[in-house]
């Protein structure tokens, strides 16, 4: 789930309940932005994990190319799937319509339906 600082927190923490989670990650846009608000909710998103996802390890990405090899760091594959690439769960993006001209949305596991622009 992708959010901006405006939306509240409770949004992730709604997803994140009565789940088991093998894994947490906290985006670049959140650790690399330098600013008091950013660090603030990267402290709140750490919190949260905690609280909510207790014994999943915490990855970190510079990128959205680069999510899987932050994910092979920490959680041990049982198997080699480089034939047999998972399934996508989910992906939200929550954004004030005001703020963002365009979200995606994928709840079905389409994952032709997420593209990233590289630049």
């Amino acid at each position: 789930m992708f959010q901006g600082p405006e939306e509240p927190l409770s949004n992730l923490a709604d997803r994140l309940k009565g789940k088991h989670w093998d894994f947490t990650s906290i985006g670049f846009g959140v650790r690399g932005f330098a600013n008091g608000t950013a660090t603030t909710r990267f402290e709140d998103i750490s919190y949260l994990f905690g609280e909510l996802a207790p014994t999943a390890p915490s990855v970190y990405n510079w990128g959205p190319t680069s999510f899987a090899e932050a994910v092979t760091r920490r959680v041990k594959l049982t198997e080699d799937c480089t034939d047999k690439p998972g399934k996508l769960l989910g992906y939200e993006e929550l954004c004030d319509p005001s703020i963002c001209e365009k979200t995606t949305n994928i709840l079905d596991g389409d994952l032709d339906k997420l593209t990233f622009d590289e630049n």
